[in-house]
């Protein structure tokens, strides 16, 4: 119900159909009222925000890296891009509930030319063994191309990342995994240039148990 100052041509407080009353300094004002529910979010929007906290929880550990590896844009960060990435590509509804694709997960963005593995990672006495095909040469890659992994660990929501020496043209490389044991994992392989300036899109190797 609405209140009226000063008459029928006065100002009003409160509400007549579509219109609110109100007045500030002595002065009154319309507006017309909202058609939004206070509070009341929509299925979709609660979806989008599960699919928001799911990524947030899978990339929290990860993020000083991502903020390296994605880049930047503008006043994004490469965490930002990073999140936007995965929330288009890695995120999958299922029976309304969203579930996150760790085959489509992305360490790293870039036009580094990445390499083939000429073999499945394998474990071997707690070290997880890579062999790569030497592709220096192809477009922009070199010999002095630094391998880059990660370790996913999707139970604990945990990754750890390692850029040793292993090059492009060791076409190896050796990686303690201990910290996961009993626990499977998720590994990923991208390549970085010498000088740190290049980055190659990372490669999903798959996933392996920890015994």
């Amino acid at each position: 119900m609405a209140i009226y100052t000063k008459g029928i041509l006065g100002g009003f407080s409160g509400k007549v159909g579509p219109v609110v009353g109100s007045s500030w300094r002595g002065k009154a004002y319309m507006r017309s009222k909202s058609d939004r529910k206070s509070g009341v979010a929509s299925q979709a929007q609660l979806l989008q925000q599960q699919k928001f906290g799911k990524t947030v929880g899978v990339l929290r550990s990860l993020k000083p890296l991502l903020n390296e590896t994605f880049g930047s844009q503008g006043q994004q960060s490469g965490y930002a891009l990073a999140m936007s990435y995965h929330l288009k590509n890695a995120v999958m509804v299922q029976n309304g509930v969203a579930e996150f694709d760790f085959s489509k997960m992305r360490i790293s963005s870039g036009t580094l030319p990445n390499a083939a593995m000429t073999q499945a990672p394998v474990l071997n006495n707690n070290q997880l063994v890579l062999h790569w095909h030497n592709n220096s040469g192809l477009g922009n890659a070199v010999a002095t191309d630094k391998s880059l992994v990660v370790l996913y660990c999707s139970d604990l929501l945990q990754g750890v990342y390692f850029q040793s020496d292993a090059t492009r043209s060791m076409q190896t490389q050796s990686i303690e995994v201990a910290m996961f044991k009993g626990y499977k994992i998720h590994v990923y392989q991208a390549f970085v240039s010498a000088e740190g300036k290049l980055l190659s899109n990372s490669n999903y190797l798959g996933q392996l148990m920890v015994v």
